[in-house]
């Protein structure tokens, strides 16, 4: 049988017809899966309910290290017990951002970071 030929088309082989079938439905429901997914609301990536939420927003929150979880200020640029970076605009600074690069670094080199396949590896 020859490419191109009416029966190679689709006309009389019902193995291609099937296939074709099978691959409209399959697209057809890869695009409704997909228009479903953008018609959701997004998902909420907060851990906590409105309470909680509203008590962090609140002025008198103090503000945790991420590293090591020692209050300090909200103008605090670096923690004063770790020495990460905590401030909100820390990393964007060019001066400030040199001290935070060097605390990165110094914990890559010193190996006092969690160690899996990803750090490992990365």
């Amino acid at each position: 049988m020859m490419l191109g030929t009416p029966s190679s088309l689709g006309g009389s082989d019902p193995e291609l017809l099937v296939g074709i079938l099978a691959t409209t439905a399959l697209a057809g429901f890869g695009v409704w899966a997909f228009l479903k997914r953008m018609v959701r609301e997004p998902v909420s990536p907060d851990p906590w309910n409105r309470i909680i939420a509203a008590e962090i927003e609140t002025e008198a929150a103090t503000p945790l290290c991420h590293r090591c979880l020692t209050a300090h200020g909200a103008a605090t640029d670096f923690c004063p017990s770790c020495g990460a970076a905590v401030g909100q605009y820390t990393n964007w600074l060019p001066y400030p951002y040199l001290f935070s690069l060097g605390h990165g670094l110094r914990i890559g080199t010193s190996g006092e970071f969690r160690r899996s396949p990803f750090t490992v590896f990365g």
